[in-house]
């Protein structure tokens, strides 16, 4: 199993599935921001967005909602090939540094997207019944596990 939607009835349309996987990666990135603050014992407070996914206003919102985090979306629409032209000044002497060569980037902010606070505490309920599942999803998914069947034969 790879993933799953939970509570997919017939009344349930595309625009819910692709909110259901924009919400699913928002929490997946809160797991990783507390996990970072456990390892750390120190608050990520913002973000910084790059790259394509910058273009879907709606899931750096849902992002937004779920962390709690204000989320700066850069200017720069190519930042993987600049990081990688950055890498290549420092490591071939163009900076002296790769401080000095971020320092030459100027990354800038194109726009903040802010929480909003009552989204955010329904999106902490819904995180707490988000994270009760995952624990039989990720057993369910680890090779060599197979559902177990009741006596009644229905999964379990």
């Amino acid at each position: 199993m790879r993933g799953a939607f939970l509570g997919l009835d017939l009344s349930h349309t595309r625009a819910d599935l692709v909110r259901a996987v924009y919400e699913g990666t928002a929490y997946e990135m809160e797991v990783v921001r507390r996990a970072a603050k456990q390892a750390n014992q120190t608050e990520i407070e913002r973000f910084v967005a790059a790259g394509g996914g910058t273009r879907h206003h709606a899931w750096l919102q849902i992002k937004a909602d779920v962390s709690g985090c204000p989320i700066e979306v850069s200017a720069a629409q190519e930042a993987t090939l600049l990081g990688a032209a950055l890498l290549a000044g420092a490591g071939c002497g163009l900076y002296a540094s790769q401080d000095q060569a971020l320092q030459a980037a100027e990354p800038r902010s194109e726009r903040i997207i802010y929480p909003d606070a009552d989204r955010h505490r329904i999106y902490q309920d819904l995180f707490l019944d988000y994270m009760a599942n995952q624990a039989p999803l990720r057993q369910a998914g680890k090779p060599g596990s197979t559902p177990s069947t009741s006596s009644s034969g229905t999964m379990e």
